[in-house]
């Protein structure tokens, strides 16, 4: 949870979304767990989270089968970044965006070669056009980071991402496809992971 101010939250999100009239941008990113999952971790490790996360035998046999062709660190990144990121943030825009508008992300763009991927907080230099000289950026994430500025500063002016000279960004409604930033930057994306969303909400509630 982010911390509770007195001033722009009064009280934990959990308590105050259904009451929301600020307009939001909400995002994750792609790999948000891949840096946090044991390098050694093995299909031991997957599956005792597997059956933490997903108590059902059959849901669990559908995941596998859509996971299966993944190493089991990535398999455990996809399932954390859903359950502890990815989920949770559409499950929010969901609530939030019942008396205001949100605008929904996911980032993906790779910078470079590292091993972490899309990795949690990836997409800070971008908002800020702040690039760490321990990987390199050439034109695409030059290109990239031009455009998300430019939604971020259309967004703090107006509590509206969209501007003119942007590609249009529609306001989240559920079940929607949300836009792309990365690879396929100003595109809308339906992600692959809700399936997920939709097997861990029906054995959490």
């Amino acid at each position: 949870d982010p911390p509770v101010d007195g001033w722009l939250l009064p009280r934990p999100p959990r308590e105050t979304l259904a009451e929301n009239t600020r307009p939001l941008i909400v995002g994750t990113n792609l790999h948000e767990m891949l840096m946090y999952v044991d390098a050694d971790a093995d299909a031991a490790a997957w599956a005792a989270r597997l059956a933490e996360l997903v108590p059902d035998a059959a849901a669990r046999d559908v995941v596998n089968a859509r996971l299966g062709n993944l190493p089991p660190r990535r398999r455990l990144d996809v399932l954390e970044t859903a359950a502890q990121f990815f989920c949770p943030s559409l499950r929010l825009a969901d609530v939030a965006g019942r008396k205001a508008p949100v605008w929904v992300y996911r980032f993906d763009r790779v910078r470079g070669d590292t091993p972490l991927g899309a990795y949690h907080g990836a997409e800070i230099p971008y908002v800020f056009g702040t690039h760490d000289a321990w990987l390199p950026s050439d034109a695409e994430d030059r290109a990239l980071t031009e455009l998300m500025m430019a939604h971020w500063v259309a967004f703090a002016r107006r509590g509206d991402p969209n501007a003119p000279d942007l590609p249009p960004w529609r306001p989240w409604q559920p079940g929607d496809a949300q836009r792309l930033l990365g690879a396929d930057a100003g595109s809308d994306h339906e992600t692959a992971d809700r399936w997920l969303c939709e097997l861990m909400q029906d054995e959490r509630g």
